[in-house]
């Protein structure tokens, strides 16, 4: 891990904080125990994990790496490389994320996003205010069959 950063403003929240360094919310919140994920105090300092390890797969396209819950952009040619990264959600027991290798079908730019009827009656059930903020300016939507 590496960096560390005030958490700025009053009322900054850990997710905020994660959203403005790309970062996910459970890899901030993982190295930061201790520290109220909604209240963090006036001028404490948060770790930012900002070092990741490349993924072991061929270093072009996209790689998503599921455990680290991380999308890899390789660009480049065979010279110069470059990599971007960006926190993503992945599937859950009931719906597990598809794995296997796959392309682009279709991208959404700035898409609208509604709490799915089944989080919400989960959130309901356990009586938990989740405050849901999202910076959702690209959608991606995955085939793992090519038609030729």
């Amino acid at each position: 891990m590496a960096g560390w950063q005030s958490s700025g403003s009053k009322g900054d929240t850990l997710p905020d904080i994660a959203r403005h360094f790309s970062l996910g919310i459970n890899a901030i919140s993982a190295a930061n125990p201790g520290v109220d994920v909604w209240v963090p105090e006036a001028g404490e300092r948060i770790m930012l994990p900002l070092s990741f390890i490349l993924p072991d797969a061929p270093r072009e396209g996209i790689v998503i790496n599921l455990a680290a819950m991380r999308l890899f952009q390789f660009k480049g040619d065979g010279k110069s490389l470059a990599v971007s990264t960006y926190p993503l959600g992945v599937g859950t027991i009931e719906r597990p994320s598809p794995m296997g290798q796959m392309y682009v079908a279709r991208k959404v730019t700035r898409p609208t996003w509604h709490v799915p009827a089944q989080l919400l009656t989960i959130i309901e059930k356990k009586e938990i205010l989740y405050r849901l903020k999202f910076c959702r300016d690209l959608r991606i939507l995955w085939e793992n069959t090519r038609y030729i």
